[in-house]
Protein backbone atom coordinates (compact mmCIF):
# COMPACT_ATOMS: atom_id res chain seq x y z
CA UNK A 1 0.00 0.00 0.00
CA UNK A 2 1.55 3.10 -1.01
CA UNK A 3 1.83 6.37 0.95
CA UNK A 4 -1.02 8.11 -1.02
CA UNK A 5 -3.17 5.12 -0.47
CA UNK A 6 -2.57 5.39 3.31
CA UNK A 7 -3.60 9.48 2.99
CA UNK A 8 -6.52 8.53 1.52
CA UNK A 9 -7.40 5.96 3.57
CA UNK A 10 -6.84 7.98 6.96
CA UNK A 11 -10.02 10.71 5.71
CA UNK A 12 -12.58 7.43 5.58
CA UNK A 13 -14.80 6.11 8.32
CA UNK A 14 -13.34 3.44 10.63
CA UNK A 15 -15.68 1.05 8.86
CA UNK A 16 -14.47 1.95 5.26
CA UNK A 17 -11.02 1.79 6.73
CA UNK A 18 -11.24 -1.63 7.97
CA UNK A 19 -12.75 -3.04 4.62
CA UNK A 20 -10.24 -1.65 2.52
CA UNK A 21 -7.55 -2.37 5.21
CA UNK A 22 -8.93 -6.30 4.70
CA UNK A 23 -9.04 -6.30 0.80
CA UNK A 24 -5.02 -5.03 0.89
CA UNK A 25 -3.57 -6.84 3.54
CA UNK A 26 -4.59 -8.48 6.64
CA UNK A 27 -2.64 -5.78 8.36
CA UNK A 28 -0.35 -2.78 7.83
CA UNK A 29 1.62 -0.06 9.97
CA UNK A 30 -0.65 2.54 10.49
CA UNK A 31 -0.44 6.26 9.01
CA UNK A 32 0.93 7.97 11.56
CA UNK A 33 3.64 5.24 11.98
CA UNK A 34 4.90 5.82 8.28
CA UNK A 35 4.32 9.55 7.93
CA UNK A 36 5.39 11.25 11.73
CA UNK A 37 8.50 11.90 10.19
CA UNK A 38 9.22 13.16 5.94
CA UNK A 39 11.07 10.20 5.70
CA UNK A 40 7.86 8.42 6.14
CA UNK A 41 9.08 5.88 9.48
CA UNK A 42 10.11 8.16 12.78
CA UNK A 43 13.53 8.14 14.27
CA UNK A 44 14.37 5.18 16.40
CA UNK A 45 11.81 3.16 15.07
CA UNK A 46 12.03 -0.07 13.31
CA UNK A 47 9.47 -1.85 10.81
CA UNK A 48 9.14 -5.35 8.38
CA UNK A 49 9.57 -5.15 4.96
CA UNK A 50 8.68 -8.48 2.57
CA UNK A 51 11.36 -8.97 0.24
CA UNK A 52 12.02 -11.95 -2.20
CA UNK A 53 13.08 -13.69 1.09
CA UNK A 54 11.02 -16.24 3.23
CA UNK A 55 10.89 -13.77 5.93
CA UNK A 56 10.54 -10.17 6.23
CA UNK A 57 13.95 -8.04 6.55
CA UNK A 58 14.37 -5.41 9.80
CA UNK A 59 14.28 -1.65 8.23
CA UNK A 60 15.10 0.82 11.07
CA UNK A 61 15.65 4.78 11.49
CA UNK A 62 18.21 5.05 14.20
CA UNK A 63 17.85 7.99 16.34
CA UNK A 64 20.82 9.81 14.66
CA UNK A 65 18.97 9.58 11.34
CA UNK A 66 21.15 6.82 10.03
CA UNK A 67 19.04 3.63 7.93
CA UNK A 68 20.00 0.28 8.50
CA UNK A 69 18.28 -3.22 7.16
CA UNK A 70 18.49 -6.42 7.67
CA UNK A 71 18.82 -7.35 4.24
CA UNK A 72 22.40 -8.66 2.85
CA UNK A 73 22.57 -6.23 0.04
CA UNK A 74 22.76 -3.63 2.85
CA UNK A 75 24.94 -5.54 5.68
CA UNK A 76 27.32 -6.80 2.34
CA UNK A 77 28.07 -3.08 1.57
CA UNK A 78 32.02 -2.16 2.12
CA UNK A 79 30.58 1.81 2.48
CA UNK A 80 30.18 3.08 6.24
CA UNK A 81 26.94 2.68 7.87
CA UNK A 82 25.72 5.83 7.29
CA UNK A 83 26.13 5.92 3.68
CA UNK A 84 24.59 2.64 2.81
CA UNK A 85 21.39 2.20 1.38
CA UNK A 86 18.90 -0.67 -0.08
CA UNK A 87 15.92 -1.19 -1.93
CA UNK A 88 14.19 -1.70 1.41
CA UNK A 89 15.04 1.35 2.33
CA UNK A 90 14.23 3.52 -0.55
CA UNK A 91 10.45 2.18 -0.36
CA UNK A 92 9.95 2.99 3.27
CA UNK A 93 11.35 6.06 2.49
CA UNK A 94 9.23 6.88 -0.39
CA UNK A 95 6.25 5.29 1.44
CA UNK A 96 5.97 2.45 -0.92
CA UNK A 97 8.60 -0.29 -2.59
CA UNK A 98 10.12 -1.46 -5.08
CA UNK A 99 7.95 -4.12 -7.64
CA UNK A 100 9.39 -7.00 -5.34
CA UNK A 101 8.86 -5.24 -1.89
CA UNK A 102 4.97 -5.35 -0.11
CA UNK A 103 3.56 -4.79 2.83
CA UNK A 104 3.75 -8.41 4.66
CA UNK A 105 0.57 -10.37 5.21
CA UNK A 106 1.51 -11.07 8.91
CA UNK A 107 1.33 -7.80 11.24
CA UNK A 108 4.16 -5.42 10.27
CA UNK A 109 5.86 -4.41 13.94
CA UNK A 110 6.92 -1.02 14.45
CA UNK A 111 9.05 -1.04 17.56
CA UNK A 112 9.99 2.19 19.20
CA UNK A 113 13.71 2.56 21.27
CA UNK A 114 12.38 1.49 24.03
CA UNK A 115 12.23 -1.97 22.64
CA UNK A 116 15.69 -2.06 21.40
CA UNK A 117 18.49 -4.01 23.29
CA UNK A 118 21.35 -1.55 23.83
CA UNK A 119 23.62 -2.32 21.05
CA UNK A 120 23.35 0.98 19.45
CA UNK A 121 26.25 2.36 17.46
CA UNK A 122 28.23 -1.18 18.40
CA UNK A 123 30.15 -2.72 15.97
CA UNK A 124 29.94 -6.68 16.12
CA UNK A 125 32.50 -9.12 14.27
CA UNK A 126 31.66 -13.12 13.98
CA UNK A 127 34.68 -15.40 13.51
CA UNK A 128 34.49 -19.40 13.05
CA UNK A 129 31.31 -19.26 11.92
CA UNK A 130 28.33 -17.18 10.37
CA UNK A 131 24.88 -16.45 11.08
CA UNK A 132 22.19 -14.51 9.23
CA UNK A 133 19.84 -14.49 11.83
CA UNK A 134 22.62 -13.46 14.23
CA UNK A 135 22.93 -10.30 12.01
CA UNK A 136 19.90 -9.38 11.66
CA UNK A 137 19.18 -9.43 15.33
CA UNK A 138 22.08 -7.37 16.00
CA UNK A 139 21.20 -4.78 13.46
CA UNK A 140 17.77 -4.46 14.61
CA UNK A 141 19.09 -3.94 18.20
CA UNK A 142 20.83 -1.02 16.65
CA UNK A 143 24.37 -2.52 16.53
CA UNK A 144 26.35 -2.80 12.78
CA UNK A 145 28.08 -6.25 11.68
CA UNK A 146 31.86 -5.94 10.90
CA UNK A 147 33.94 -8.00 8.55
CA UNK A 148 37.46 -7.81 10.61
CA UNK A 149 38.88 -6.59 14.24
CA UNK A 150 39.79 -2.78 14.45
CA UNK A 151 39.73 -0.33 17.12
CA UNK A 152 36.57 0.35 15.96
CA UNK A 153 34.84 -2.90 16.90
CA UNK A 154 32.68 -3.48 19.83
CA UNK A 155 32.83 -7.02 20.12
CA UNK A 156 34.07 -9.59 18.73
CA UNK A 157 31.76 -13.18 18.84
CA UNK A 158 33.65 -16.16 18.51
CA UNK A 159 32.69 -19.78 17.83
CA UNK A 160 35.89 -20.59 20.35
CA UNK A 161 36.31 -17.45 22.48
CA UNK A 162 39.24 -18.84 23.69
CA UNK A 163 40.57 -19.32 19.96
CA UNK A 164 44.23 -18.00 19.14
CA UNK A 165 43.26 -16.98 16.01
CA UNK A 166 44.04 -13.96 14.23
CA UNK A 167 41.27 -12.23 14.57
CA UNK A 168 40.94 -13.68 18.04
CA UNK A 169 44.50 -12.17 19.19
CA UNK A 170 43.74 -8.76 17.88
CA UNK A 171 40.87 -8.32 19.16
CA UNK A 172 42.56 -9.32 22.95
CA UNK A 173 45.62 -6.95 22.07
CA UNK A 174 43.10 -3.87 21.42
CA UNK A 175 40.49 -4.70 24.18
CA UNK A 176 38.10 -5.61 22.26
CA UNK A 177 35.40 -8.14 23.81
CA UNK A 178 35.08 -11.46 23.14
CA UNK A 179 31.91 -13.41 23.76
CA UNK A 180 30.96 -16.81 22.93
CA UNK A 181 27.66 -17.18 20.81
CA UNK A 182 25.78 -18.46 23.42
CA UNK A 183 27.00 -15.29 25.23
CA UNK A 184 25.78 -12.88 22.17
CA UNK A 185 22.66 -14.56 21.98
CA UNK A 186 21.88 -13.39 25.66
CA UNK A 187 23.14 -10.33 24.90
CA UNK A 188 20.73 -10.08 22.11
CA UNK A 189 18.21 -11.67 24.43
CA UNK A 190 18.37 -8.58 27.33
CA UNK A 191 19.66 -11.20 29.71
CA UNK A 192 22.67 -10.89 31.99
CA UNK A 193 24.75 -14.13 32.60
CA UNK A 194 26.04 -14.49 35.90
CA UNK A 195 29.05 -16.37 35.75
CA UNK A 196 29.49 -18.21 38.69
CA UNK A 197 33.06 -18.69 40.82
CA UNK A 198 33.46 -22.48 38.86
CA UNK A 199 32.79 -20.76 35.45
CA UNK A 200 35.51 -17.64 35.91
CA UNK A 201 37.95 -20.66 36.92
CA UNK A 202 37.49 -22.66 34.31
CA UNK A 203 37.28 -19.76 31.59
CA UNK A 204 40.85 -18.83 33.36
CA UNK A 205 42.11 -21.90 32.84
CA UNK A 206 40.87 -22.42 29.55
CA UNK A 207 42.66 -19.00 28.61
CA UNK A 208 45.68 -20.19 29.59
CA UNK A 209 45.92 -22.98 28.40
CA UNK A 210 45.05 -21.21 24.80
CA UNK A 211 48.00 -19.11 25.84
CA UNK A 212 50.07 -21.79 26.07
CA UNK A 213 49.10 -23.38 22.86
CA UNK A 214 49.86 -20.28 21.29
CA UNK A 215 53.68 -19.66 22.65
CA UNK A 216 54.53 -23.41 21.51
CA UNK A 217 53.48 -22.40 18.07
CA UNK A 218 56.69 -20.44 16.33
CA UNK A 219 54.10 -17.99 14.30
CA UNK A 220 51.24 -17.84 17.43
CA UNK A 221 48.29 -16.70 15.19
CA UNK A 222 49.04 -19.30 12.24
CA UNK A 223 50.36 -19.61 8.95
CA UNK A 224 49.72 -18.18 5.60
CA UNK A 225 46.25 -20.56 4.16
CA UNK A 226 45.08 -21.08 0.62
CA UNK A 227 41.71 -20.43 -0.67
CA UNK A 228 40.28 -22.40 -4.02
CA UNK A 229 40.78 -20.94 -7.31
CA UNK A 230 37.99 -20.12 -9.52
CA UNK A 231 37.98 -19.05 -13.16
CA UNK A 232 36.23 -16.12 -11.86
CA UNK A 233 39.66 -14.84 -10.76
CA UNK A 234 41.77 -13.77 -13.77
CA UNK A 235 45.46 -15.33 -12.81
CA UNK A 236 47.40 -12.98 -15.16
CA UNK A 237 50.26 -10.63 -13.25
CA UNK A 238 49.96 -13.78 -10.66
CA UNK A 239 53.37 -15.81 -9.22
CA UNK A 240 52.81 -19.74 -9.58
CA UNK A 241 54.67 -22.32 -8.49
CA UNK A 242 54.33 -26.21 -7.96
CA UNK A 243 52.02 -27.26 -5.02
CA UNK A 244 53.97 -29.75 -3.56
CA UNK A 245 52.44 -32.96 -1.42
CA UNK A 246 54.67 -32.65 1.42
CA UNK A 247 54.38 -31.79 5.47
CA UNK A 248 53.68 -27.94 6.07
CA UNK A 249 56.37 -26.82 8.55
CA UNK A 250 57.92 -23.66 9.94
CA UNK A 251 61.28 -23.36 10.85
CA UNK A 252 61.98 -20.85 14.01
CA UNK A 253 65.29 -21.23 13.84
CA UNK A 254 66.25 -23.82 15.71
CA UNK A 255 63.52 -26.38 15.28
CA UNK A 256 60.26 -27.27 12.25
CA UNK A 257 57.04 -26.90 13.68
CA UNK A 258 53.57 -28.06 12.39
CA UNK A 259 51.04 -25.38 11.69
CA UNK A 260 49.66 -26.47 15.05
CA UNK A 261 52.99 -26.36 16.71
CA UNK A 262 53.60 -29.43 17.13
CA UNK A 263 57.69 -30.37 16.64
CA UNK A 264 58.96 -32.45 14.39
CA UNK A 265 62.28 -34.07 15.11
CA UNK A 266 65.10 -33.99 12.78
CA UNK A 267 68.61 -34.67 12.35
CA UNK A 268 71.46 -32.07 12.94
CA UNK A 269 72.88 -33.10 9.40
CA UNK A 270 69.55 -31.79 7.92
CA UNK A 271 69.54 -28.78 9.91
CA UNK A 272 72.75 -27.36 10.13
CA UNK A 273 72.64 -25.15 7.28
CA UNK A 274 69.64 -23.38 8.15
CA UNK A 275 69.34 -20.13 9.41
CA UNK A 276 69.00 -19.51 13.08
CA UNK A 277 67.82 -16.02 12.69
CA UNK A 278 65.13 -15.96 10.27
CA UNK A 279 61.58 -17.87 10.34
CA UNK A 280 60.66 -20.06 6.90
CA UNK A 281 57.73 -21.54 5.43
CA UNK A 282 57.81 -24.18 3.19
CA UNK A 283 57.30 -27.63 3.26
CA UNK A 284 59.23 -30.79 3.67
CA UNK A 285 58.81 -32.73 0.68
CA UNK A 286 60.54 -36.76 -0.51
CA UNK A 287 59.13 -35.83 -4.27
CA UNK A 288 55.74 -36.22 -6.55
CA UNK A 289 53.65 -39.31 -5.40
CA UNK A 290 55.60 -40.03 -1.99
CA UNK A 291 53.62 -38.24 0.52
CA UNK A 292 53.04 -41.49 2.68
CA UNK A 293 57.19 -41.62 2.45
CA UNK A 294 57.54 -38.33 3.88
CA UNK A 295 55.07 -39.06 6.51
CA UNK A 296 56.99 -41.65 7.62
CA UNK A 297 60.64 -39.98 7.58
CA UNK A 298 59.33 -36.35 9.72
CA UNK A 299 57.44 -38.09 12.16
CA UNK A 300 59.26 -40.81 13.34
CA UNK A 301 59.84 -39.00 16.64
CA UNK A 302 63.61 -40.74 16.40
CA UNK A 303 65.23 -38.95 13.10
CA UNK A 304 67.28 -41.32 10.84
CA UNK A 305 69.56 -39.01 9.30
CA UNK A 306 70.17 -41.42 6.14
CA UNK A 307 66.51 -40.99 5.63
CA UNK A 308 66.21 -37.71 5.95
CA UNK A 309 68.97 -37.22 3.31
CA UNK A 310 65.90 -38.33 1.09
CA UNK A 311 63.62 -35.13 2.10
CA UNK A 312 64.22 -31.24 0.95
CA UNK A 313 62.85 -28.37 2.84
CA UNK A 314 60.74 -26.04 -0.29
CA UNK A 315 61.17 -22.80 0.93
CA UNK A 316 58.38 -20.79 -0.35
CA UNK A 317 58.26 -17.59 2.68
CA UNK A 318 59.49 -15.78 5.34
CA UNK A 319 56.97 -14.95 7.46
CA UNK A 320 58.33 -12.80 9.76
CA UNK A 321 59.26 -9.83 6.75
CA UNK A 322 56.59 -7.28 6.31
CA UNK A 323 57.93 -6.71 2.57
CA UNK A 324 55.62 -7.43 -0.49
CA UNK A 325 55.71 -11.33 -1.60
CA UNK A 326 58.42 -10.65 -4.57
CA UNK A 327 61.61 -8.85 -1.76
CA UNK A 328 60.28 -12.11 0.56
CA UNK A 329 61.78 -14.46 -2.18
CA UNK A 330 64.26 -12.46 -2.70
CA UNK A 331 65.06 -13.24 0.74
CA UNK A 332 64.52 -17.18 0.17
CA UNK A 333 66.74 -17.18 -2.45
CA UNK A 334 69.44 -15.43 -1.04
CA UNK A 335 69.31 -17.67 2.52
CA UNK A 336 69.22 -20.86 -0.14
CA UNK A 337 72.34 -18.94 -1.86
CA UNK A 338 74.31 -18.28 1.48
CA UNK A 339 73.28 -22.33 2.89
CA UNK A 340 74.35 -24.11 -0.20
CA UNK A 341 77.37 -22.80 -1.41
CA UNK A 342 79.44 -22.53 1.51
CA UNK A 343 82.03 -25.44 0.66
CA UNK A 344 80.26 -28.33 2.42
CA UNK A 345 79.20 -31.60 1.30
CA UNK A 346 77.17 -31.64 -2.20
CA UNK A 347 74.09 -32.11 -0.24
CA UNK A 348 71.91 -29.29 1.15
CA UNK A 349 68.58 -29.80 2.41
CA UNK A 350 67.29 -26.50 1.40
CA UNK A 351 65.36 -25.43 -1.91
CA UNK A 352 63.82 -21.90 -2.85
CA UNK A 353 60.31 -22.52 -4.65
CA UNK A 354 60.64 -21.86 -8.25
CA UNK A 355 58.14 -18.87 -8.90
CA UNK A 356 56.84 -18.09 -12.75
CA UNK A 357 54.83 -14.89 -13.33
CA UNK A 358 51.55 -16.08 -14.74
CA UNK A 359 50.94 -14.18 -18.42
CA UNK A 360 47.24 -15.28 -19.08
CA UNK A 361 44.85 -17.78 -17.85
CA UNK A 362 46.08 -19.96 -20.65
CA UNK A 363 49.50 -20.29 -19.42
CA UNK A 364 48.40 -21.01 -16.06
CA UNK A 365 46.34 -24.33 -17.65
CA UNK A 366 49.69 -24.75 -19.71
CA UNK A 367 51.51 -25.04 -16.00
CA UNK A 368 48.71 -27.13 -14.31
CA UNK A 369 48.68 -29.30 -16.65
CA UNK A 370 52.59 -29.91 -16.98
CA UNK A 371 52.74 -30.15 -13.18
CA UNK A 372 50.16 -32.41 -13.12
CA UNK A 373 51.50 -34.79 -15.51
CA UNK A 374 54.88 -34.90 -13.75
CA UNK A 375 53.02 -36.00 -10.91
CA UNK A 376 52.69 -33.02 -8.93
CA UNK A 377 49.66 -32.50 -6.26
CA UNK A 378 48.35 -28.94 -8.34
CA UNK A 379 49.75 -25.09 -8.59
CA UNK A 380 49.73 -22.54 -6.21
CA UNK A 381 48.73 -18.77 -7.14
CA UNK A 382 50.34 -15.94 -5.15
CA UNK A 383 48.87 -12.06 -5.84
CA UNK A 384 51.75 -10.31 -7.18
CA UNK A 385 52.70 -7.32 -3.82
CA UNK A 386 51.00 -9.38 -1.55
CA UNK A 387 51.57 -9.58 2.49
CA UNK A 388 52.22 -12.39 4.43
CA UNK A 389 49.27 -12.70 6.78
CA UNK A 390 48.75 -15.50 9.24
CA UNK A 391 45.50 -16.73 8.51
CA UNK A 392 43.57 -18.08 5.34
CA UNK A 393 43.76 -15.36 2.87
CA UNK A 394 42.42 -14.68 -0.84
CA UNK A 395 46.37 -13.57 -1.74
CA UNK A 396 46.64 -17.48 -2.06
CA UNK A 397 44.90 -19.78 -4.11
CA UNK A 398 45.31 -23.24 -5.05
CA UNK A 399 44.44 -24.83 -8.35
CA UNK A 400 43.36 -28.33 -8.27
CA UNK A 401 42.63 -31.32 -10.46
CA UNK A 402 39.80 -34.11 -9.32
CA UNK A 403 38.79 -37.07 -10.99
CA UNK A 404 36.05 -39.50 -11.74
CA UNK A 405 35.67 -42.89 -11.86
CA UNK A 406 33.17 -46.04 -10.73
CA UNK A 407 32.20 -48.69 -8.02
CA UNK A 408 30.19 -51.10 -7.00
CA UNK A 409 28.48 -50.82 -3.78
CA UNK A 410 29.22 -54.06 -2.17
CA UNK A 411 28.02 -52.80 1.92
CA UNK A 412 26.86 -50.18 4.05
CA UNK A 413 28.86 -48.43 7.59
CA UNK A 414 26.90 -47.38 9.80
CA UNK A 415 26.39 -43.38 10.69
CA UNK A 416 27.84 -41.76 13.33
CA UNK A 417 26.76 -38.40 15.64
CA UNK A 418 23.80 -36.56 14.02
CA UNK A 419 23.86 -39.36 11.05
CA UNK A 420 23.71 -42.30 13.88
CA UNK A 421 20.35 -44.73 12.89
CA UNK A 422 20.94 -44.28 8.74
CA UNK A 423 23.59 -44.55 6.30
CA UNK A 424 27.27 -43.72 7.27
CA UNK A 425 28.72 -44.50 3.76
CA UNK A 426 29.04 -46.92 1.68
CA UNK A 427 31.42 -49.56 1.34
CA UNK A 428 32.65 -49.74 -2.04
CA UNK A 429 35.03 -51.48 -4.98
CA UNK A 430 36.57 -49.57 -7.22
CA UNK A 431 35.72 -51.45 -10.96
CA UNK A 432 38.68 -50.76 -12.63
CA UNK A 433 41.22 -51.86 -9.56
CA UNK A 434 38.77 -53.82 -7.08
CA UNK A 435 40.42 -51.71 -4.40
CA UNK A 436 38.03 -51.29 -1.51
CA UNK A 437 37.20 -48.18 0.20
CA UNK A 438 34.42 -45.69 1.78
CA UNK A 439 31.97 -43.17 0.19
CA UNK A 440 30.35 -40.94 2.63
CA UNK A 441 31.03 -37.35 1.98
CA UNK A 442 28.62 -35.76 -1.11
CA UNK A 443 25.51 -37.77 0.79
CA UNK A 444 22.36 -36.19 0.86
CA UNK A 445 19.66 -36.45 3.83
CA UNK A 446 17.53 -38.57 1.58
CA UNK A 447 20.75 -40.68 0.38
CA UNK A 448 21.59 -41.56 3.98
CA UNK A 449 17.55 -42.42 4.69
CA UNK A 450 16.83 -44.23 1.39
CA UNK A 451 20.67 -45.91 0.50
CA UNK A 452 21.16 -47.37 -2.90
CA UNK A 453 21.02 -51.63 -3.29
CA UNK A 454 23.79 -53.67 -2.99
CA UNK A 455 25.70 -54.06 -6.65
CA UNK A 456 24.71 -50.87 -7.72
CA UNK A 457 27.14 -48.96 -9.71
CA UNK A 458 28.14 -45.24 -8.92
CA UNK A 459 30.24 -42.09 -9.90
CA UNK A 460 32.44 -40.99 -7.34
CA UNK A 461 34.97 -38.04 -7.38
CA UNK A 462 38.53 -38.29 -5.97
CA UNK A 463 41.58 -36.27 -5.42
CA UNK A 464 44.48 -38.77 -5.85
CA UNK A 465 45.43 -42.62 -5.20
CA UNK A 466 47.87 -43.45 -2.23
CA UNK A 467 50.26 -45.71 -3.33
CA UNK A 468 47.84 -48.76 -2.57
CA UNK A 469 45.71 -47.24 -4.89
CA UNK A 470 43.34 -46.63 -2.82
CA UNK A 471 41.36 -42.84 -3.79
CA UNK A 472 42.16 -40.25 -1.34
CA UNK A 473 39.11 -37.52 -0.43
CA UNK A 474 36.44 -39.81 -2.43
CA UNK A 475 33.13 -38.31 -2.64
CA UNK A 476 29.94 -39.68 -4.03
CA UNK A 477 28.91 -37.87 -7.50
CA UNK A 478 25.28 -39.81 -8.76
CA UNK A 479 24.42 -43.29 -9.50
CA UNK A 480 26.42 -44.38 -13.25
CA UNK A 481 23.93 -43.22 -16.20
CA UNK A 482 22.49 -40.21 -14.14
CA UNK A 483 23.35 -37.35 -15.05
Amino acid sequence: MTLAELMALSKRSPAAQSSATRTKAQVVPTLADLVSAPSGLARGATTEVWGSGSSPYRVKHHLDGVWSCSCPAWRNQSLPPDERTCKHIRGVQAGSGPARVQVPKAQARVQTPKAQKGLAGVSVCMTGFRDADMEAAIVAAGGSVASGVSKTLGILVAKDPHSTSGKAQKARELGVLVLSIAQMNAKLAGKAQVQTKAQAKSQVKAQTKAQRRSSANPLGAGVLLAEKWTSATDPTGWWMSEKLDGVRAIWDGTAFYSRNGNRFEAPRSFTDRLPTDTRLDGELYAGPGLFNQTISIVRSGTPDPKRWEDIRYMVFDVPDSSAPFEERIGEVEQIVRQACTDGRRAFCPIVAVEQTKCRSAAHLGTFHAAAVAEGIEGTMLRAAGSRYEPRRSQTLLKVKDFHDAEARIVGYAPGEGRHKGRLGAYECEDLTTGVAFRVGTGLSDRDRDQPLKKGTVITYRYQELTPASVPRFPSFVRVRGKE
